[in-house]
């Protein structure tokens, strides 16, 4: 990996650390604040924590992840 593409890597890493903050932040709220809708507060960040995860993504090994993604979609009947 060059400079330009570990400097990409790590601007992806930190957006992507930063939409999962925020993602877990809202759903905080949202358990903290029952009588208060933070529903399109969640959806807005599980789209970001999406977008950044996809960048991500592609610096592993994509067949790893969806043999593990598969495993725990069985034992947690999803």
């Amino acid at each position: 990996m060059n400079y330009q593409d570990f400097h990409n890597f790590r601007f992806k890493c930190n957006k992507l650390t930063e939409e999962l903050v925020e993602l877990a932040t809202a759903m905080l709220q949202q358990r903290n604040k029952p009588k208060t809708d933070f529903h399109r507060e969640i959806e807005d960040e599980i789209a970001d924590v999406e977008v950044w995860l996809m960048a991500v993504k592609q610096y592993y090994n994509e067949e790893y992840i969806n043999n593990r993604v598969s495993i725990k979609k069985q034992t947690y009947d999803l």
